[in-house]
Protein backbone atom coordinates (compact mmCIF):
# COMPACT_ATOMS: atom_id res chain seq x y z
CA UNK A 1 0.00 0.00 0.00
CA UNK A 2 1.34 3.50 -0.74
CA UNK A 3 1.57 5.66 2.61
CA UNK A 4 2.09 9.18 2.34
CA UNK A 5 4.64 11.05 5.57
CA UNK A 6 4.96 14.63 5.59
CA UNK A 7 8.34 15.19 7.40
CA UNK A 8 9.48 19.00 8.98
CA UNK A 9 13.62 19.28 8.65
CA UNK A 10 15.93 21.64 9.43
CA UNK A 11 17.27 23.10 6.40
CA UNK A 12 20.49 21.34 5.74
CA UNK A 13 22.10 20.10 3.05
CA UNK A 14 22.35 16.35 4.09
CA UNK A 15 18.63 16.08 5.00
CA UNK A 16 17.38 14.93 1.57
CA UNK A 17 20.36 12.00 1.50
CA UNK A 18 19.12 10.85 4.91
CA UNK A 19 15.91 10.64 4.29
CA UNK A 20 16.13 9.10 1.14
CA UNK A 21 19.28 6.66 2.77
CA UNK A 22 17.15 5.77 5.06
CA UNK A 23 14.15 4.54 3.01
CA UNK A 24 16.76 2.18 0.60
CA UNK A 25 17.82 0.67 3.90
CA UNK A 26 14.56 -0.49 4.95
CA UNK A 27 13.96 -1.60 2.04
CA UNK A 28 11.06 0.94 0.49
CA UNK A 29 10.20 1.87 -2.90
CA UNK A 30 10.12 5.74 -2.98
CA UNK A 31 7.47 6.45 -5.10
CA UNK A 32 7.25 10.50 -5.09
CA UNK A 33 9.83 12.40 -3.01
CA UNK A 34 8.83 16.66 -2.78
CA UNK A 35 11.01 18.75 -0.70
CA UNK A 36 10.05 22.22 -0.28
CA UNK A 37 10.35 25.67 1.59
CA UNK A 38 7.51 26.62 4.24
CA UNK A 39 6.77 29.32 6.20
CA UNK A 40 9.55 29.74 8.31
CA UNK A 41 12.79 30.76 6.79
CA UNK A 42 14.62 27.95 8.02
CA UNK A 43 12.56 24.71 7.91
CA UNK A 44 11.97 22.85 5.32
CA UNK A 45 8.81 20.46 4.37
CA UNK A 46 8.69 17.19 2.57
CA UNK A 47 6.55 15.00 1.53
CA UNK A 48 7.68 11.15 1.04
CA UNK A 49 5.26 8.43 -0.88
CA UNK A 50 6.39 4.70 -0.16
CA UNK A 51 5.28 1.53 -1.05
CA UNK A 52 5.38 -0.35 2.18
CA UNK A 53 2.90 -2.26 4.39
CA UNK A 54 0.67 -1.08 7.58
CA UNK A 55 3.61 -2.66 10.19
CA UNK A 56 6.74 -1.14 7.85
CA UNK A 57 4.89 2.28 7.92
CA UNK A 58 5.12 2.34 11.63
CA UNK A 59 8.59 1.36 12.18
CA UNK A 60 9.50 3.88 8.87
CA UNK A 61 7.61 6.33 11.09
CA UNK A 62 9.49 5.99 14.19
CA UNK A 63 13.03 5.98 12.55
CA UNK A 64 12.23 8.95 10.87
CA UNK A 65 11.28 10.91 13.62
CA UNK A 66 14.99 9.80 15.49
CA UNK A 67 16.95 11.26 12.39
CA UNK A 68 18.81 14.05 13.06
CA UNK A 69 17.64 18.07 11.84
CA UNK A 70 13.81 16.46 11.60
CA UNK A 71 11.61 18.44 13.59
CA UNK A 72 8.72 16.73 12.89
CA UNK A 73 7.13 13.82 10.92
CA UNK A 74 3.44 11.41 10.48
CA UNK A 75 1.58 9.91 8.51
CA UNK A 76 -0.99 11.58 6.20
CA UNK A 77 -4.31 9.89 5.64
CA UNK A 78 -5.96 10.23 1.92
CA UNK A 79 -9.19 10.78 4.06
CA UNK A 80 -8.10 13.57 5.76
CA UNK A 81 -6.07 15.41 3.82
CA UNK A 82 -5.79 17.42 0.49
CA UNK A 83 -3.24 15.71 -2.28
CA UNK A 84 -1.97 17.36 -5.08
CA UNK A 85 0.50 17.13 -7.78
CA UNK A 86 1.74 19.62 -10.15
CA UNK A 87 2.80 19.46 -13.98
CA UNK A 88 4.25 21.66 -16.67
CA UNK A 89 3.65 19.99 -19.77
CA UNK A 90 5.30 21.30 -23.21
CA UNK A 91 3.70 20.29 -26.27
CA UNK A 92 5.02 20.41 -29.91
CA UNK A 93 1.55 21.79 -31.39
CA UNK A 94 0.97 23.50 -34.93
CA UNK A 95 -1.46 26.78 -35.08
CA UNK A 96 -4.30 23.94 -36.44
CA UNK A 97 -3.65 21.82 -33.11
CA UNK A 98 -3.82 24.50 -30.76
CA UNK A 99 -7.23 25.05 -29.92
CA UNK A 100 -7.83 21.45 -29.36
CA UNK A 101 -5.05 21.38 -27.23
CA UNK A 102 -6.10 24.70 -25.50
CA UNK A 103 -9.83 22.62 -25.05
CA UNK A 104 -8.30 19.48 -23.69
CA UNK A 105 -6.41 22.09 -21.34
CA UNK A 106 -9.61 23.58 -20.39
CA UNK A 107 -11.69 20.44 -19.41
CA UNK A 108 -8.88 20.07 -17.04
CA UNK A 109 -8.80 23.13 -15.48
CA UNK A 110 -5.39 23.52 -16.75
CA UNK A 111 -3.39 26.78 -17.80
CA UNK A 112 -1.86 27.50 -20.74
CA UNK A 113 1.81 29.42 -19.46
CA UNK A 114 3.39 29.67 -22.86
CA UNK A 115 3.02 29.83 -26.41
CA UNK A 116 5.39 29.93 -29.26
CA UNK A 117 5.74 29.02 -32.98
CA UNK A 118 6.13 25.35 -32.83
CA UNK A 119 4.54 24.65 -29.12
CA UNK A 120 2.65 25.36 -25.97
CA UNK A 121 2.97 24.69 -22.26
CA UNK A 122 0.45 23.66 -19.55
CA UNK A 123 0.45 24.29 -15.90
CA UNK A 124 -2.14 21.08 -14.55
CA UNK A 125 -2.77 21.16 -10.36
CA UNK A 126 -4.88 18.27 -9.02
CA UNK A 127 -4.73 15.08 -8.04
CA UNK A 128 -2.58 12.37 -9.90
CA UNK A 129 -5.36 10.86 -11.64
CA UNK A 130 -6.17 13.74 -13.16
CA UNK A 131 -2.81 15.09 -14.34
CA UNK A 132 -1.97 11.64 -15.71
CA UNK A 133 -5.21 11.35 -17.48
CA UNK A 134 -4.10 14.88 -19.49
CA UNK A 135 -0.95 13.70 -20.03
CA UNK A 136 -2.39 10.63 -21.60
CA UNK A 137 -4.43 13.00 -23.87
CA UNK A 138 -1.79 14.88 -24.46
CA UNK A 139 0.87 12.71 -25.97
CA UNK A 140 -0.61 11.90 -29.54
CA UNK A 141 0.35 15.62 -29.83
CA UNK A 142 3.91 14.87 -29.00
CA UNK A 143 4.93 15.89 -25.17
CA UNK A 144 8.13 17.47 -25.84
CA UNK A 145 9.07 17.79 -22.06
CA UNK A 146 7.46 17.46 -18.84
CA UNK A 147 8.44 18.01 -14.98
CA UNK A 148 5.75 16.99 -12.05
CA UNK A 149 6.41 17.67 -8.32
CA UNK A 150 5.00 14.30 -6.90
CA UNK A 151 2.66 14.80 -4.80
CA UNK A 152 2.46 17.52 -1.68
CA UNK A 153 0.36 16.82 1.33
CA UNK A 154 -1.29 18.81 4.17
CA UNK A 155 -3.77 17.76 6.70
CA UNK A 156 -7.30 18.91 6.50
CA UNK A 157 -8.75 21.19 9.39
CA UNK A 158 -6.56 22.78 12.36
CA UNK A 159 -4.34 22.00 14.93
CA UNK A 160 -2.46 20.01 12.86
CA UNK A 161 -5.24 17.72 11.78
CA UNK A 162 -5.95 16.84 14.87
CA UNK A 163 -9.53 18.26 14.40
CA UNK A 164 -10.27 15.82 10.94
CA UNK A 165 -13.57 15.26 9.45
CA UNK A 166 -15.36 13.62 6.49
CA UNK A 167 -14.52 15.48 3.48
CA UNK A 168 -15.87 15.38 -0.85
CA UNK A 169 -12.54 14.80 -1.50
CA UNK A 170 -11.81 11.88 0.75
CA UNK A 171 -12.50 9.76 -2.14
CA UNK A 172 -10.65 11.91 -4.80
CA UNK A 173 -7.39 11.20 -2.64
CA UNK A 174 -7.69 7.83 -2.43
CA UNK A 175 -8.14 7.51 -6.28
CA UNK A 176 -4.71 9.92 -6.26
CA UNK A 177 -3.06 7.12 -4.60
CA UNK A 178 -4.22 4.51 -6.36
CA UNK A 179 -3.39 6.27 -9.78
CA UNK A 180 -0.18 6.84 -8.38
CA UNK A 181 0.28 3.25 -7.84
CA UNK A 182 -0.98 2.52 -11.18
CA UNK A 183 1.07 4.36 -12.85
CA UNK A 184 3.90 3.01 -11.46
CA UNK A 185 3.12 -0.53 -12.14
CA UNK A 186 2.70 0.37 -15.66
CA UNK A 187 5.89 2.33 -15.85
CA UNK A 188 7.86 -0.78 -14.68
CA UNK A 189 6.50 -3.18 -17.05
Amino acid sequence: MLTVFVIEVHKRAEILERVAGLARRRGFEIQSLSLGPTDMPDLLRMTLVVETEEAGASRFLRHLGRLQNVLKVYEISPKHSLLRDLAIIKIAATAEERSEIIQIASVFGARIVDICRQSIAIECTGGSGKVDRLVELLASYGIVEMARTGLIAMRRGLNGGRREAENEDAQDNDENLRQLALATTAAES
